[in-house]
């Protein structure tokens, strides 16, 4: 547990001294306004952003990229009014420095907004009518709580540095000096940031509805959360393009997981609908999770391999370790924002 709060504690430590610094974006018009010609490259810089407003200054190359749906976008160029199902998202990367403890910064969060949420009605046994034979599905939107409409997805990495072992020598921001310092020349965090290439934090929630009769429909909020360390494979002077921002990743990472219900069904009044959809009252489902990520510029796959106990009955679906498979592009149309007049 102690291990838990530390990993949590240094990403709250990082995640809020990159993010407290809100800015005033000076956007060249011209830049953002050029779309990709590929359909495969969804995702389009805005430009690099000055930190001019309500923050400290810094050298550090900061980029912001807001993506959404087409509907935004045409709400944005007519001055309409929004659609009631839209989405909007954002992808922040900040980097520091090879010799920093921090090097970089990455965070991509999406927000789904829709007037209704999914729905999940059970299906029941012809010989038994009180008995569910579709629990596995409850079990999977659990795990893994993914959604198009009502819905949260924050996913974030912090990469280590590689701070020299003469501290009181200051070195340019080299990464091919990096790469030709020897073993006995790095200082013990360098070593230890060969190995542990950072932390990797990823947040998701959705409301959904459960029905299980006509007369049992209550709401749901599933959460996920997951917080550890991974490895890099693919080498920094590799993974970053001259402007220092990622564009290859090939990672295998360990972390602590949690599933958590929330919302209506999870008041104590509704344990005997839960018992009878997840063949358990729990409400929470912890443990420890392995992962595998590949990354190509804008396309992410990953493997995800969930170890979660349950008090008592196994949950289909959800326990008894179960394997998750994503394939995604990061983003969608990318929005052109004007200039701050």
């Amino acid at each position: 547990m102690k291990k838990i709060l530390l990993i949590q504690g240094m990403c709250f430590f990082y995640g809020v001294s990159f993010g407290q610094e809100i800015y005033k974006a000076s956007v060249n018009n011209s830049e953002t306004s050029k779309f990709l010609k590929s359909n495969t490259e969804i995702l389009i810089p805005v430009s690099r952003q000055e930190i001019t407003l309500n923050s400290a200054p810094t050298n550090d190359d900061v980029y912001i990229d807001f993506v959404g749906t087409g509907d935004i976008q045409k709400a944005l160029n007519n001055g309409d009014n929004f659609n009631a199902n839209t989405g909007l998202g954002v992808i922040f990367e900040r980097y520091a420095g090879i010799r920093k403890v921090a090097q970089s910064f990455e965070l991509e969060g999406t927000i789904n907004i829709a007037s209704t949420a999914d729905t999940l009605g059970g299906k029941f046994s012809t010989l038994n009518k009180s008995r569910i034979t579709n629990s596995r599905d409850f079990g999977t939107y659990i795990l893994n709580p993914i959604s198009s409409k009502q819905a949260l997805y924050i996913n974030s990495n912090l990469y280590f540095g590689y701070p020299h072992k003469d501290k009181s020598e200051e070195e340019e921001d080299d990464l091919e000096a990096v790469a030709k310092e020897k073993w006995t020349e790095k200082s013990h965090f360098s070593k230890f940031s060969t190995i542990v290439s950072g932390i990797n934090v990823r947040v998701i929630a959705s409301n959904s509805v459960w029905k299980y009769s006509a007369d049992s429909i209550r709401n749901i909020s599933a959460l996920l959360f997951r917080a550890g360390v991974f490895h890099e494979f693919v080498p920094d002077n590799f993974r970053l393009t001259d402007e220092h921002r990622s564009k290859y990743s090939i990672t295998v990472g360990c972390n602590y997981s949690l599933r958590r219900v929330l919302g209506d069904i999870s008041a104590p009044s509704n344990d005997g609908i839960r018992n009878r959809i997840l063949g358990t009252e729990q409400r929470a489902y912890q443990g420890i999770e392995a992962n595998f990520g590949l990354r190509l510029y804008n396309l992410r796959a990953e493997f995800q391999m969930p170890v979660l106990t349950a008090k008592g009955s196994e949950v289909a679906g959800l326990t008894n370790t179960p394997f998750i498979f994503s394939v995604r592009f990061v983003g969608g149309f990318a929005l052109k924002i004007s200039k701050a007049k």
